[in-house]
């Protein structure tokens, strides 16, 4: 029970303060290798997840970015020996902006025949695009495992 209670005010705590907790590299080179394997089944792993692959070495594997939601996810995997794989993630965020162009002055005539001059300020939208590589953290293993899952196929 106290171990149930610990991990409740850790969420809790992960919830309000919105900390996370950076994995310790060797999860995160366990999560990111693919061992007895080789570039035949991971190409089809990722096809039948949805990734379509851009090239292909006999050492390699790049695939396009993968949409996911409002997130973009494009995998590179890399032979380290004949039966073993490494893979990174990189992801791209893709949104919109406003920003102001300026102010224009303008002279507007009334009804009663007064001149008037009113500002206006002018504003466009921006397509934004936030590129970074995958950054693995302990509360988000369930998802570092599905991915894992997706290119190495366990």
């Amino acid at each position: 029970m106290r171990g149930v209670h610990l991990g409740l005010v850790a969420s809790l705590f992960v919830l309000i303060t919105g900390c996370m907790t950076p994995m310790a590299q060797r999860d995160i080179d366990e999560l990111t290798t693919c061992n007895n394997t080789d570039l035949k089944a991971l190409r089809k792993n990722l096809l039948l997840n949805g990734y379509a692959v851009v090239s292909q070495s006999d050492d390699d594997i790049v695939t396009d970015y993968k949409q996911e939601g409002r997130n973009w996810s494009r995998v590179t995997v890399i032979k380290v020996d004949d039966k073993t794989f490494k893979f990174k993630v990189r992801n791209r965020r893709e949104g919109y902006e406003q920003a102001p162009t300026g102010s224009t002055l303008t002279t507007i005539s009334s009804n009663d025949g007064r001149r008037v001059q009113a500002h206006s300020q002018g504003s466009q939208t921006f397509k934004t695009t936030d590129e970074n590589d995958q950054v693995y953290y302990v509360e988000q293993r369930a998802q570092h495992e599905a991915t894992r899952s997706a290119v190495c196929g366990r």
